[in-house]
């Protein structure tokens, strides 16, 4: 067992298997020594499930947590299924607070160009432990100054040597609701129009068209529920219960 950076025992998680999930998985692990991120896998009843492209699904793990009050669970995609499989998270990174006691879910999703099964036991996202703090928060009518102000998306420039000289040149104040010129002036995206305003003009919005097809012929309406079922399974991303858990990466 490895100690905290500041000497003391790391923090104790409970973990409680749902009655039907499979014994033989491991509860979640650090696969090294150094590693951050505990991994998490998925439990599929011993079957598997097909994301299409883009298709979204919540995948179970069988288990709760009990957390420890001033920490939070962050759950991660991993760095080899992402760049190996194209398998994300929608909302990375997912929260799961001290009180939750609900079951952990992943929110996956495919971003690969092909089919991507996932697997009964498959490693499928990580979850690192972290301290948090909750804060006070006092309405006032005045902030305090900083040297970069109202300065934001794009104002410090893109590399090591334009920063200074885009400083204040693409920001200003925006009180009353008005829009920075570093904001797309021309934000239209729906069907692929262009982003005006971005340093790459002519960059367009792919995958935010309303209607997208897969190299199957698979119509993704809308991004939503996508319509396509995964091997028999129901589509978890369909119904309040989802929605619920799709806010905080926990499963409904």
């Amino acid at each position: 067992m490895s100690l905290a950076p500041d000497g003391a025992h790391p923090p104790l998680l409970r973990v409680r298997r749902l009655g039907g999930a499979d014994p033989t998985l491991p509860l979640p692990f650090y696969a090294t020594e150094g590693a951050a991120g505990a991994d998490l896998c998925a439990d599929l009843g011993g079957g598997q499930v097909t994301l299409a492209p883009l298709q979204r699904r919540l995948i179970p793990t069988g288990i709760c947590l009990e957390i420890p009050p001033g920490y939070e669970v962050q759950l991660r995609p991993r760095s080899g299924a992402a760049l190996r499989d194209g398998l994300g998270m929608v909302n990375a990174p997912g929260t799961i607070d001290s009180d939750y006691r609900g079951e952990i879910g992943v929110i996956a999703i495919n971003l690969s160009a092909d089919r991507l099964t996932i697997r009964h036991g498959d490693r499928i996202a990580q979850m690192v432990v972290a301290p948090v703090v909750q804060a006070i928060f006092a309405e006032v009518e005045r902030l305090g100054e900083s040297a970069r102000g109202a300065g934001g998306f794009g104002s410090t420039g893109r590399g090591t040597a334009d920063g200074a000289a885009r400083e204040g040149a693409g920001s200003r104040d925006v009180d009353g609701g008005g829009m920075a010129p570093s904001i797309a002036a021309d934000c239209e995206i729906e069907h692929g129009a262009n982003l005006r305003g971005h340093p790459d003009d002519d960059r367009v919005a792919l995958g935010l068209s309303a209607d997208r097809e897969t190299e199957q012929g698979a119509t993704l309406p809308g991004f939503a529920g996508d319509g396509i079922a995964a091997d028999g399974l129901a589509d978890a991303s369909a119904g309040d219960s989802a929605a619920q858990g799709a806010v905080s990466g926990k499963a409904p």
